[in-house]
């Protein structure tokens, strides 16, 4: 997955979010991705949205800390996001977005960025198609998940239940 930062950005101490600038630039590129995890051919003017995988490597599967461990179990990723886009009315363009938190100076911090296709690697699981999606409310429903997270990290409070709680409200 490719993820640039993010820009206009509008920082609090737990996330930051772009409301310009947050799609694609190279949205022919994120169809083809996209189609390619699909499976099948994208339709014009569906949202589809995936499991973005930084798989576990050797180095990982060493680690003891529980939520890692848990992730690792569930996904054998390290690392898991959410990639969701738009497909255009018409032309072979996905605009797409990642978004997925991290845990840093003890607390956690939620991020989106423009996605525009997969790097070495990362791969996506497809998830679903919806009709329509609020990203601004997606986004509101990702604080949420901050809100309650707190500084916690572990089996319950992780990047999966990140994800699985952000796509349970699509």
């Amino acid at each position: 997955m490719t993820a640039r930062q993010p820009s206009h950005v509008t920082a609090t101490k737990t996330d930051s979010f772009s409301l310009t600038g947050i799609f694609s630039r190279d949205q022919e590129k994120a169809w083809e991705q996209a189609e390619r995890f699909v499976g099948s051919s994208l339709e014009h003017g569906k949202y589809y949205y995936f499991m973005s995988c930084n798989p576990a490597y050797a180095r990982d599967r060493q680690e003891t800390d529980a939520y890692l461990v848990y992730v690792i179990s569930k996904t054998e990723c390290a690392h898991v996001g959410l990639v969701i886009g738009k497909t255009s009315r018409s032309s072979k363009k996905f605009e797409a977005e990642y978004m997925h938190v991290k845990h840093r100076d003890g607390r956690w911090a939620q991020t989106r960025y423009d996605w525009d296709g997969t790097i070495a690697e990362q791969y996506l699981v497809y998830d679903g198609m919806r009709d329509s999606v609020s990203m601004i409310k997606l986004w509101m429903r990702g604080k949420a998940w901050l809100v309650s997270a707190g500084s916690k990290i572990d089996e319950k409070w992780n990047c999966l239940t990140y994800y699985d709680y952000m796509v349970s409200g699509l």
